[in-house]
């Protein structure tokens, strides 16, 4: 299947000089004659990184398109995953190629099989919205699995300190 992007791939022409020299496309198999280090999201169409930027050619309130470029917060940070920790700043790239860029509690902390959290809240995410819950103990938060294989998300109220002296 492959992906157009006409107003994204145009003006990063403009701002990305090698590219001016080459065409280049994205497919599902790769990348071909890009320029070096531009990076597309996974699974989205319409977001491309290259270096501290992301580009995002998305429609206006009049179906125009538009491209919006947003400035990350670290030099070297590669967004690539849907939820994304910078310095100070969290990425949330939205199922259609949205990007909400939000100011966590402290340091987010990206977790493969449970859910993300900073000092204050836990994250997790449906398709398009990003969610977060208050928890007094953020780092033991964690997914259950029910008996019908549903899984649901465990917020625990207040941290153990002496967990290993309380007889537990």
């Amino acid at each position: 299947m492959h992906i157009k992007f006409t107003l994204l791939t145009t003006l990063l022409f403009l701002l990305i000089p090698q590219a001016q020299a080459t065409t280049w496309s994205y497919n599902s198999a790769s990348l071909r004659n890009a320029p070096a280090g531009l990076v597309y999201s996974e699974g989205v169409d319409n977001v491309a990184q290259y270096r501290d930027r992301l580009y995002v050619d998305k429609l206006s309130f009049f179906g125009e398109k538009q491209l919006e470029t947003i400035t990350l917060d670290s030099p070297g940070l590669v967004i690539n995953s849907r939820l994304s920790a910078g310095k100070s700043h969290g990425y949330f790239i939205r199922q259609f190629g949205d990007v909400q860029v939000f100011t966590p509690a402290g340091t987010l902390h990206i977790r493969n099989n449970a859910p993300d959290y900073d000092d204050r809240y836990v994250y997790t995410w449906s398709r398009s919205q990003l969610y977060r819950r208050a928890s007094g103990c953020p780092q033991e938060s964690r997914f259950d699995t029910d008996a019908e294989g549903d899984s649901k998300l465990t917020l625990v109220d207040q941290c153990l300190k002496n967990s290993g002296q309380d007889g537990l």
